[in-house]
């Protein structure tokens, strides 16, 4: 076949498949048809913290990127009705992957604890003694008869940045799992309740690693 036909014809079935596209959203348009209505959500809570004053600890912290269990792993909320089913809300989502939004909180909890003198991210060239590794194991919403329970599930590894013992480096490594109710069932009161967890969480961690610290 003669390559300047070709290159017509794949030409000419791209601009086809442009009009018909086009022709498809103007359908949907006059149908009255609308996409659905995205909430994003994020957390929110004051860090344990907050408002402290006094002497910082002398230590550097690094808070690496946490991973993400794979049926979470997506920013869309999750739910589930019994132990083995897991669905999503289209309409409800989170701003970032579980992982990443978590660890950013933890982050900042901890920066405002005072047990370190510094606490930088993943991207920070700053040389650290304590690195701080991690991953999100659960976080969705378990529906029950009497309402819905915000659940999230946490865990962590402390390890000594400077120690060349590879057997040695890890300071301590521990889960954390937190259950809270929600007021209503509703997506603000199931956010408000994921948030409730995660401040749980860190206010557990926050003492271990000032338990492995000091």
């Amino acid at each position: 076949m003669n390559p300047s036909m070709t290159t017509y014809r794949l030409s000419h079935l791209v601009q086809e498949a442009v009009v018909l596209l086009v022709l498809l959203g103007s359908c949907w348009g006059c149908a009255g048809i609308q996409p659905p209505n995205i909430h994003h959500y994020t957390l929110h809570y004051d860090p344990p913290g907050q408002g402290r004053e006094g002497p910082v600890g002398p230590l550097v912290l690094q808070v690496e990127r946490f991973g993400t269990a794979p049926p979470y792993n997506t920013t869309k909320l999750v739910y589930a009705t019994d132990d083995f089913g897991r669905n999503m809300y289209v309409s409800h989502q989170w701003r970032a992957i579980p992982g990443e939004l978590i660890a950013y909180y933890l982050a900042r909890d901890l920066r405002s604890s005072g047990i370190f003198k510094a606490v930088a991210g993943p991207e920070s060239r700053l040389p650290a003694d304590r690195v701080l590794s991690g991953s999100v194991d659960e976080l969705l919403e378990m529906e029950e008869a009497t309402g819905c329970s915000a659940i999230v599930g946490v865990t962590v590894t402390l390890l000594e940045a400077g120690q060349p013992d590879v057997s040695k480096r890890v300071v301590f490594q521990k889960s954390y799992r937190q259950r809270v109710p929600a007021a209503r069932r509703t997506a603000g009161d199931l956010v408000a309740a994921f948030s409730s967890a995660v401040q749980l969480i860190s206010r557990e961690l926050a003492a271990d690693i000032r338990n492995h610290t000091n």
